[in-house]
């Protein structure tokens, strides 16, 4: 159904308000609101438009520029039409803000936005309002902010080019409750900033070769930093005086730094240093008359406290700066972060169990803390016998010993072009160029710069070299590897609980997670488990508490085997009680460690000097209920020194003493 089609005009400067120019509507019913579209074409004035619109009415523009600082009071929707492929511009032409939102329920998309004051609250395009939508806008070239939303709330921007403005991409002060996803920020001074602002999701957006940084946060709290590509700026993620934001699962890279978090804890007026700070930014912003400012001690005491920082790939010159007191994990999913200078193991990451995340954890620079759980590299868990060339070149095993023909998995990356092949050779041949025909076994390599092959190693056990050829046959990189078959042994094959097993162990494949464990022989679950360094190598296993017949099973880092088998052994419960301190010849500070047998489940051990009654100890540990183990001691001087059994800490029954141990 069509409405009646009315007039208006728009304003001239050089003349007076009653004369106007007639703008073209069309005036339609949209579902139930009936709302009006309102057509607005070249030489015509939005803001005209906007003045005689209805709440709710639609707003059409076509394309063209329009040289107009628009108001926005009351809720209507604003599209720029695209059909002609590129949006109308809205041109501020160096004052004030080419939009302003002051009404609720706005919806503003399809539009070029620019030209806008160097004021510090001018703004391509400014909301102070609550429940708009902005999306899918060009909005750049503004002598300040390209976006910025101020005390406002509950506002989506998405969709959006954000590019080329004079500070600040997108700023959001001192707002709540908004959302920004999907915007591409470049080459602004800071891509995204936040300041004072809580409860905001800055969702998959893209922020790159930004001036100073991607994104930045202060003085902003419980902010929602997710799933966003952050790269090439100066600085990725800054984050300063703030705390309970979750910032998780973005990727950081090929920046000059990637994350940076400062505890500035100063008395400082927020609107104060906000023109003292970043060189006069977007915390320049100057609030309106008569709003309250406050200062940083007006916030809740500790006011930089326990971000949430995991998951984030960072791939920087330097990777991370923290002196404040953040978790760099989550503690719920086990999961830090992948840090590029320590997520393989060549580089201090190790990840035996294959569960994804390093061994031991990562200091981050700064101060104390650090990432107990970082993340291993893809490229690591799956092969971590490698060989890296200058120019690029890449080969990679999954092990370095093999099975007599068994598979050999081999990973490569080649130059660009590459035409060649890789074959095993005998480790004895000399490195020199070679065909085809000469290789015990060959393929030539796909055509493609990177992936993965598989040949078989030789049938006869021995040394032997994987090597890459170009073409011509010139070599470019090799690895050795063995043929192997894995052995086992164990010793002695009769223990009492808690003794030592010595093992030795050979033909391991070299995977960074080989290991050996001590099974009972009718059970699949290892009571202990150590893993592997090398193809060869000896350790020690302490027996079980609990006496029966155990066995020795050898797997390989991927959990295949077992590889290689040894015993029984047999270990029998010792009767009685024992006490042993060694080395019992020591220097000051020297630990003693002090193997007991026949505990009792509250029983402790002392370290006492030797004629010393018992109830002046030196130190007093458990034996954490077990019947048997060993505990350790520091001992604090010269003297001689004994090691007490008791049955508990309480009434201190003796049970029994170690040998004495002297320190010089």
């Amino acid at each position: 159904m069509r409405k009646e089609a009315r007039t208006f005009f728009k304003d001239r400067r050089d003349r007076p308000a009653t004369w106007w120019g007639l703008v073209a509507i069309t005036a339609l019913l949209l579902g139930s609101a009936q709302a009006a579209l309102i057509t607005v074409g070249p030489e015509e004035s939005i803001q005209a438009a906007i003045n005689a619109a209805g709440e709710g009415d639609w707003i059409e523009v076509q394309s063209g520029t329009y040289q107009e600082n628009l108001e926005v009071y009351k809720p209507v929707v604003l599209r720029g039409n695209l059909s002609t492929g590129t949006g109308p511009v809205i041109d501020a032409k160096g004052r004030h803000s080419a939009v302003t939102i002051y009404a609720d329920g706005v919806t503003v998309e399809g539009f070029v936005i620019t030209g806008s004051g160097a004021s510090a609250d001018d703004a391509g395009l400014k909301i102070t309002s609550r429940d708009n939508l902005v999306r899918n806008n060009l909005v750049g070239s503004n002598a300040n902010h390209g976006i910025l939303i101020s005390q406002a709330g509950n506002n989506t921007i998405r969709e959006c080019s954000v590019q080329d403005n004079a500070q600040q991409g997108i700023m959001i002060y001192q707002s709540s409750d908004n959302r920004l996803s999907g915007n591409a920020v470049m080459r602004n001074l800071h891509g995204i900033g936040l300041f004072g602002s809580t409860e905001n999701i800055i969702q998959r957006n893209t922020l790159s070769e930004n001036r100073a940084d991607g994104l930045y946060l202060e003085k902003s709290d419980k902010n929602n930093i997710t799933g966003n590509q952050v790269t090439n700026n100066s600085i990725g993620l800054s984050v300063l005086s703030s705390r309970g934001n979750t910032i998780a699962s973005n990727n950081i890279t090929d920046n000059r730094e990637g994350m940076h978090f400062v505890n500035r804890n100063d008395s400082e007026s927020i609107t104060q240093k906000a023109i003292t700070e970043r060189g006069g930014v977007s915390i320049k912003y100057r609030p309106a008359e008569g709003t309250e400012t406050k200062s940083v001690n007006d916030y809740e005491e500790n006011p930089f406290s326990s971000n949430t920082i995991y998951q984030n790939y960072l791939d920087n010159q330097e990777n991370v700066y923290d002196d404040g007191s953040n978790n760099w994990y989550s503690s719920a999913l086990k999961r830090g972060n992948s840090y590029s200078q320590f997520d393989e193991p060549e580089e201090g990451c190790r990840d035996r169990n294959r569960d994804g995340v390093c061994d031991s954890s990562y200091n981050i620079a700064g101060g104390s803390l650090k990432d107990l759980y970082p993340l291993v590299s893809r490229e690591a868990v799956l092969g971590q016998y490698r060989v890296k060339n200058p120019d690029g070149t890449q080969l990679g095993m999954d092990r370095n010993a093999y099975l007599p023909r068994s598979d050999v998995l081999i990973r490569f990356k080649v130059p660009a072009n590459f035409t060649g092949w890789m074959g095993i050779f005998s480790g004895a041949r000399d490195h020199v160029q070679a065909r085809t025909d000469e290789a015990l076994t060959y393929r030539p390599l796909p055509a493609s710069q990177s992936g993965s092959l598989d040949l078989k190693a030789p049938s006869q056990l021995g040394s032997y070299d994987l090597r890459l050829f170009d073409q011509a046959g010139l070599e470019l990189a090799y690895l050795d590897f063995q043929v192997m078959v894995p052995s086992l042994a164990a010793a002695p094959l009769s223990v009492s609980t808690c003794e030592q097993i010595a093992v030795t162990y050979s033909g391991a494949p070299g995977m960074d997670g080989d290991w050996i464990g001590l099974f009972r022989t009718d059970s699949s679950s290892p009571a202990y488990r150590q893993y592997l360094d090398g193809n060869n190598g000896s350790f020690a296993f302490s027996a079980p508490t609990s006496g029966g017949t155990y066995e020795l099973r050898m797997f390989d880092g991927d959990g295949n085997g077992p590889l290689a088998t040894a015993g029984p052994v047999e270990i029998k419960p010792l009767s009685g009680v024992k006490i042993i301190a060694s080395p019992s010849e020591a220097s000051a500070g020297q630990r003693i460690t002090v193997s007991y047998w026949g505990a009792l489940p509250a029983s402790t051990i002392g370290m006492y000097m030797l004629t010393s009654p018992d109830k002046n100890m030196l130190a007093m540990k458990s034996t954490g209920g077990n019947s048997c183990g060993t505990l350790t001691f520091a001992i604090p001087g010269p003297g001689r020194y004994d090691f007490r059994l008791f049955e508990n800490n309480v009434y201190r029954k003796h049970m029994g003493a170690s040998n004495v141990v002297v320190a010089g």
